[in-house]
C-alpha cells in the first residue's frame, strides 16, 4: 500500500468502522445470461490518497445479466455504476444471475476491501433455503471479504412471494444488527407496501433500470453518510 494511502487511512478506518452506528432505513435471473459485448469499466484501479475500495457480491440484481461481474464488467443498468463513481472503486467481488448465497460463497474469492456490500436473498426465498443457511453463508462471505464496514442489503419486493420476501427481510435485519454490519434498504422509493411500485418493475422481480438507479443512488448516499458522519 502506498505511503500517501497509509497517512489517510486511519480517518478512513475511523469512519468506516462506525458504519454499524446507524443502521440505514431509508431477482433479475434473466432467462439468458451474456457476458457484456461492450464492458463497462470499474473504477481506476490505482488508488487516489481518499479513495475508499468497495467489494461487492450478489446475483442478478446486481449483475442484471451479464456473467462476467468478477472481471469488473457491469451491466450499463446495473446499480453499480451509480456507487462505483468518485473516491469509490471497485476492489472485486462476485455477482451473477441466479445466485443464491450458497453460489456466492462458492465463487467469492478472498479480498480486502474497505467496504463490502451484500445484496443476497432474493435467491435464497425461492429456492427455499433456510434461513439459518442464508445466515452461516452471510457470515463466511464476511470473513472471506475481509472489509472495515459490512452492509447487508434488504432484498427488494417479490410480488409472487410478497409475504416471504418482506419475513426474509424481517428475519436477516435483526441478524445482522447483530453481527455489528450495517442494515441498509435502498428499495423505498420502489416499494407499494411488500410490492413493487408500478412501473418500477417488468416482472415483478426485478427493477427496471430506473430502479437500479434509484437504488444505485440510495447506496451512493449512504455510503457518503457514513464517511462523512461516521454514523
Amino acid at each position: 500500500m502506498r505511503a500517501a494511502r497509509i497517512l489517510v487511512l486511519p480517518l478512513l478506518l475511523l469512519a468506516l468502522a462506525a458504519c454499524s452506528a446507524a443502521h440505514g432505513e431509508t431477482p433479475r435471473e434473466s432467462p439468458v445470461a451474456r457476458s457484456s459485448p461492450t464492458p463497462v469499466p470499474p473504477s481506476p484501479s490505482t488508488e487516489g490518497d481518499g479513495d475508499v475500495r468497495v467489494a461487492i457480491v450478489g446475483d442478478s440484481l446486481t449483475a442484471v445479466s451479464y456473467v462476467d461481474f468478477a472481471d469488473g464488467h457491469f451491466d450499463p443498468t446495473s446499480w453499480v455504476n451509480d456507487v462505483l463513481v468518485g473516491r469509490y472503486v471497485f476492489a472485486g467481488g462476485w455477482a451473477r444471475p441466479g445466485a443464491t448465497t450458497t453460489d456466492m460463497l462458492a465463487h467469492v474469492t478472498p479480498l480486502d476491501a474497505d467496504v463490502l456490500i451484500v445484496l443476497a436473498g432474493t435467491n435464497d426465498v425461492t429456492h427455499s433455503v433456510s434461513l439459518a443457511r442464508s445466515e452461516s453463508n452471510l457470515e463466511a462471505i464476511a470473513a472471506r471479504v475481509v472489509a472495515a464496514c459490512v452492509m447487508v442489503s434488504a432484498i427488494p419486493p417479490l410480488d409472487a412471494h410478497a409475504a416471504a420476501a418482506a419475513a426474509y427481510n424481517e428475519s436477516i435485519r435483526p441478524f445482522v444488527r447483530d453481527h455489528g454490519w450495517r442494515w441498509v434498504d435502498p428499495w423505498g422509493a420502489l416499494r407499494a407496501g411488500d410490492h413493487y411500485r408500478a412501473g418500477l418493475t417488468n416482472d415483478g422481480i426485478h427493477p427496471t433500470a430506473a430502479g437500479e438507479h434509484l437504488v444505485g443512488a440510495a447506496l451512493h448516499a449512504d455510503l457518503d453518510a457514513v464517511l462523512a458522519t461516521g454514523r
